[in-house]
């Protein structure tokens, strides 16, 4: 069978009207007197067992290009599971804007799934989902040290419940999801919740798109049999430290306001780090000084008292440039 090529209806030259797809155009039925529409409002999407939906509805007459709202039409809606089957139905009337508003009760036992609340036609969408509250925490640490693509790390976890006490003696399966065919490690917290998990990060054998990005993911169950899970990725390149400096917003400033700026150097994962930096400023690079860096932050106070500069090492001036402000 052969199929026609699809029309397009181009408009004339120098217009600003784009081409139309004719094929994408619908026949306008003047003969159609009155359109209905309704719309469905949920007070949230996701819902546990037993709890109440609130249901609010807006209705309004079509006729032509002339909308109003549809005042004491009468509305049935029905609750379905996601087999489809009616759990209950209600009927309402509108008002004199159009609105009505109602409530369902999901039963205690029911299945988990997608719920919809309407009447044969339009309908509003939710969630019935079995939901716990967690009694326990997963704490993933950010590698402390330099490394560099080719190195090997380990990353520390950390499991407590809300009250602060170790989960001890749980289980631990990760996944490295950066390797293909390589079984999942099963590791266990130790009387202060803590876990070990090595990581190479070995570029040659890396999958996927960056060989940058190096994810973990696991499940931690403990005595009871509850789980949680967790997600952690190590970013890494050729290089093991990243410096920057730090000024109160922008790296053009004044000479005598060079003593404000500091260095910020950090590891792949933005963790400070202690170190020396040697430094120079334009135009003076024969005058090369050297600083050591903080694995904390301080505060700097400015020359302004309702001013502050954040940072962990503040540069003093070169001799020269003393000399040139004096």
């Amino acid at each position: 069978m052969k199929i026609p090529p699809p029309y397009m209806l181009i408009t004339p030259e120098g217009s600003h009207l784009p081409p139309i797809d004719v094929d994408q155009l619908s026949d306008y039925d003047l003969d159609k007197a009155d359109t209905t529409r309704m719309n469905i409002f949920l007070d949230r999407g996701v819902y546990r067992p037993g709890q109440i939906v609130h249901v609010g509805v807006i209705r309004h007459q079509i006729n032509h290009t002339k909308t109003k709202a549809w005042s004491n039409a009468l509305t049935k809606l029905y609750l379905r599971n996601p087999q489809g089957e009616i759990l209950d139905s209600v009927s309402i009337f509108t008002d004199d804007y159009g609105t009505a508003h109602t409530s369902f009760t999901l039963p205690n036992k029911t299945l988990n799934g997608a719920y919809t609340i309407g009447s044969r036609v339009e309908c509003g969408l939710l969630r019935v989902e079995e939901y716990k509250r967690p009694t326990f925490t997963i704490e993933i640490s950010k590698p402390t040290m330099y490394y560099a693509l080719g190195d090997s790390i380990t990353l520390e976890g950390k499991a407590q419940n809300l009250m602060g006490e170790p989960v001890r003696r749980a289980r631990v399966i990760v996944n490295r999801t950066y390797l293909s065919n390589t079984k999942p490690d099963t590791l266990f917290t130790d009387n202060r919740g803590q876990f070990l998990i090595p990581m190479k990060l070995d570029s040659s054998v890396r999958t996927g798109v960056s060989r940058n990005f190096f994810s973990i993911n696991g499940t931690l169950t403990d005595g009871t049999g509850e789980q949680q899970t967790f997600n952690y990725t190590v970013y890494a390149d050729d290089k093991r430290a990243h410096l920057t400096i730090q000024s109160d917003g922008d790296y053009r400033v004044e000479l005598h306001h060079l003593p404000q700026l500091c260095f910020l150097l950090t590891n792949r994962c933005g963790v400070l780090q202690k170190g020396r930096v040697k430094y120079w400023l334009k135009g003076y690079e024969s005058d090369v000084q050297s600083c050591e860096t903080s694995d904390t932050y301080t505060l700097k106070p400015s020359d302004k008292s309702d001013n502050h500069s954040v940072g962990v090492i503040t540069l003093p001036l070169p001799a020269k440039c003393k000399e040139r402000l004096e």
